[in-house]
């Protein structure tokens, strides 16, 4: 009976959404983490089957056929340049969630039921914090990250942007770098005048172009808000009861800028940078056969538990990378 009652209670468990295909991520899913919070605000999670990857048009030059012309004259046409396809690998990410036999057999079903849905919530959270902190700090290359991981900031907003990224060499498609200014120095002296050149070279004139969001550390976003604060000043009304000593939503030329607690220091290990993303260009991909889908729940060989996994297959891209940069190289003094 033991048994029975076990697989009764893995039943209950098969709560929905098991083993099942999601063509959307619920509203607020991402809100509290960052960039995953950015991106779903901007409509940019897009839940969609691309084969075994993901394949982005670039229009990385001009089609130069545009001419004046006059009445009858003649114009002779050419073969369109300037159009090329990047091609973005999935990543797959997976974690596993387990109950003992001895809470299934020990617990009611009710409480079994409480007991998986702290487990899936926890393993939910866990998922998207590391989403999230891969969309930062992975360049595919430095441990603990690899081949295997997402394709984050470190490639697309590149401190060395003549690197291939995605299949596509910017030594042979000059359009396909995003800004990059290093060695800025002290903040206090040259991050103001850094930031506002970073503007001019990403928005390029074009509304469009404008970053949607500058992403630094804590000790960058300080900086940045010190800035600010060495220029204000208070004027108290007659029945004012106290001062707000600081701003919670500082931004600059109207662009959030956010702080990321996983966003380390930029690649001298000692001095720190901002990333300008851009969400107008920006995608992240999900699969929906692996849209935080839960497995269903198995009882492995020679352990008395049941368990299942989540698994989800994403990957970060983007269709104009020179809408977006980085500042680096930013020290104290």
């Amino acid at each position: 009976m033991g048994i029975s009652r076990t697989y009764e209670w893995a039943d209950v468990l098969t709560l929905a959404g098991v083993n099942a295909r999601s063509d959307k991520v619920p509203d607020n899913f991402f809100d509290g983490f960052g960039v995953l919070e950015m991106m779903q605000k901007a409509g940019n999670v897009r839940i969609e089957e691309a084969g075994d990857r993901i394949v982005e048009h670039l229009m990385v030059d001009d089609n130069d056929q545009a001419v004046d012309y006059s009445g009858f004259d003649e114009v002779t046409p050419h073969a369109s340049e300037g159009l090329t396809t990047a091609e973005f690998q999935w990543a797959q990410v997976m974690i596993p969630v387990t109950i003992s036999g001895r809470d299934l057999r020990s617990q009611s079903p009710k409480q079994v039921k409480q007991v998986w849905k702290a487990k899936m919530e926890q393993a939910i959270l866990s998922l998207k914090d590391k989403i999230n902190r891969e969309i930062m700090l992975s360049d595919q290359s430095t441990a603990p990250y690899s081949e295997k991981s997402i394709a984050g900031f470190p490639l697309m907003i590149a401190e060395t942007p003549t690197l291939s990224y995605a299949g596509v060499n910017p030594s042979t498609h000059a359009k396909w770098k995003n800004y990059t200014a290093g060695a800025v120095g002290a903040y206090g002296t040259n991050l103001l005048s850094a930031m506002q050149l970073a503007w001019i070279q990403c928005s390029r004139g074009r509304r469009s172009g404008i970053p949607t969001a500058i992403w630094t550390d804590p000790v960058g976003y300080q900086y940045v808000e010190s800035l600010v604060s060495s220029k204000m000043y208070y004027v108290l009304s007659s029945n004012a009861q106290n001062i707000d000593m600081g701003s919670g939503d500082l931004k600059f030329k109207k662009i959030p800028v956010m702080y990321d607690m996983n966003l380390g220091l930029d690649s001298s290990g000692t001095k720190y940078k901002q990333y300008w993303t851009n969400t107008n260009y920006t995608k992240l991909h999900i699969h929906p056969d692996a849209n935080f889908t839960p497995t269903p729940w198995v009882r492995p060989y020679k352990q008395d538990a049941i368990c299942c996994q989540i698994l989800v297959q994403l990957q970060l891209t983007t269709i104009n990378r020179r809408h977006n940069g980085i500042l680096y190289g930013i020290t104290a003094s």
